[in-house]
């Protein structure tokens, strides 16, 4: 079995903390820290510190660039990502190390996609996450958008991709063998799912009901609408949490969450996540939502696929998806429904580990990754959309 190696070469502070917190762990978990040797993880150092200690003492680090979040351009970012994959993929060792790339720029993949051809035997992968919503969704193939460079990679992966491609759910594997045969086969590309693993902040919620909008505060993502819900349904606090902020809609307050773990016990107090992507938002998986199925939280969403696939998982105590606005102002006006949803929070809880997203399913899918063994498309089907 190869050793991973792991490169986020863009995040910084909490920005996919939760994505690398689960891989290292649940490499940890299922002893493949035994069998497969230590791993070791580029990274900037300011994400490093907001992973738990159980992930910082599972791998070995190397602190790399990475570009000012404030003064981000498309093109300097790419090539500095590109730049920075191309070093880790030069010191690679072909026999015995696995390259994961936890996050790419469509526009850099490109690159990387070219380069990885001067590098047939070496094994790496690129993660994709919404990015992949360019490639299924025309609409999005604009100049100078990351869905027509999303385009254009799986046009060239079509020449015989050198690549793996990595995706954090069934339904997305699913959707890309189905559509993209010729970029995407079983042999190249690999099911990680983000980890829900439950928190050591999982108490009770007391007092009224609380909601709470996961995320930056953006109108693709509905965040408008979920402040209507708020001006609608008295009796029910609503928080939006997210940018490394608490803010009480009813009162205006903002409250600093300066860890993770303020972060996660914020969503832990709050009774229902609320997901209200009515403008035209799409996604392949939410990270948010994860976090808040690992918080306890029960998820208020519209039929976005990724929610679909939440809901096949862990069953209507977990998940309640709404067609349009009104079916959510009905259920959060419903206080039996609100009363129920707070009485099922233990078993919300009490399935995540056994679940396709817990740390023993996730191991397993991390070391078919490193020994190179395809996906059962079988079982992915029926586990995916159909």
């Amino acid at each position: 079995m190869r050793r991973l190696i792991l490169l986020e070469a863009s995040k910084v502070k909490n920005q996919h903390s939760t994505l690398m917190d689960g891989i290292l762990r649940a490499y940890n978990w299922g002893g493949l820290l035994q069998t497969a040797g230590v791993p070791t993880v580029y990274a900037h150092q300011s994400l490093v510190e907001n992973l738990s200690d159980e992930a910082r003492s599972v791998a070995s680090f190397r602190d790399i660039k990475v570009m000012d979040p404030q003064r981000r351009r498309l093109l300097r970012k790419s090539i500095l990502e590109f730049v920075v994959v191309l070093s880790a993929l030069w010191k690679l060792d072909a026999k015995k190390e696995y390259l994961l790339v936890t996050t790419l720029l469509p526009s850099a993949g490109i690159f990387v996609e070219i380069a990885k051809w001067l590098f047939p035997h070496k094994k790496m992968a690129v993660m994709i996450h919404g990015e992949i919503e360019g490639v299924l969704d025309s609409s999005r193939q604009k100049l100078g958008s990351y869905g027509l460079y999303m385009r254009i990679w799986f046009k060239i992966r079509a020449f015989h991709s050198t690549l793996d491609l990595a995706v954090i759910d069934n339904f997305i594997a699913e959707t890309a063998l189905r559509i993209f045969p010729r970029a995407v086969s079983t042999n190249n590309v690999f099911v990680i799912p983000m980890v829900v693993e439950t928190s050591d902040y999982n108490s009770k919620p007391a007092g009224v009901p609380k909601c709470c909008f996961i995320g930056f505060r953006t109108p693709i993502k509905g965040h408008g609408h979920f402040v209507n819900l708020c001006s609608k349904v008295p009796g029910v606090a609503f928080f939006t949490i997210g940018g490394g902020v608490q803010k009480d809609e009813r009162t205006g307050k903002e409250t600093p969450l300066v860890s993770h773990a303020e972060f996660v016990s914020a969503i832990s107090a709050c009774d229902i996540a609320v997901f209200p992507y009515l403008g035209g938002y799409t996604c392949s998986l939410s990270a948010a939502a994860t976090d808040a199925i690992a918080a306890g939280a029960h998820l208020l969403t519209t039929d976005r696929p990724c929610f679909g696939a939440l809901a096949r998982e862990f069953g209507p105590a977990t998940v309640t998806i709404c067609s349009n606005f009104e079916e959510m102002l009905q259920f959060l006006q419903d206080s039996k429904r609100l009363e129920a949803v707070r009485n099922a929070r233990p078993q919300r809880l009490s399935i995540i580990s056994d679940s396709r997203y817990g740390l023993a399913s996730v191991s397993k899918n991390i070391g078919d990754m490193l020994e190179g063994r395809a996906l059962n498309q079988t079982a992915i089907s029926e586990r995916g959309v159909s």
